[in-house]
């Protein structure tokens, strides 16, 4: 077992919500109460190195998750929407960066959770509403 001491959200004063490793642990991503997620890439295996930091939403981030393909990653929040960001190459690197492919709302109070199905197709959301 590797133990790693990483401050995933430097300088930052708001509390972490929510973290996500990938399967292959070659990505981080960690959400925090002002609405930024932070993306970390692993290099190496050794190092992780700041890949991305995106302004997600206005409010809370309540949960982040990385899909089980690594194209994906969703972030709930307190502003009752779900957005589903794309990795994309980066013109001329070797790395990927996220950008928002779609905006999901139909949820009337905070979402508090969401899930990938296993090939990435669907995600599924969790809310205190009663949408269904």
């Amino acid at each position: 077992m590797y133990r790693y001491q990483l401050d995933p959200v430097p300088g930052e004063e708001f509390g972490i919500k929510s973290i996500t490793i990938a399967g292959d642990a070659s990505l981080l991503a960690v959400a925090n109460s002002h609405g930024t997620c932070f993306i970390w890439l692993l290099k190496d295996g050794q190092d992780f190195i700041p890949l991305q930091e995106m302004d997600a939403h206005d409010q809370y981030v309540l949960k982040v998750l990385l899909s089980p393909d690594n194209r994906y990653i969703a972030t709930c929040s307190s502003d009752h929407s779900v957005k589903i960001w794309e990795a994309k190459p980066v013109e001329g690197e070797d790395d990927s960066e996220f950008v928002l492919n779609k905006t999901l709302y139909g949820h009337t109070k905070w979402i508090w959770d969401c899930a990938f199905t296993c090939d990435s197709a669907y995600i599924i959301t969790v809310s205190t509403d009663t949408v269904g």
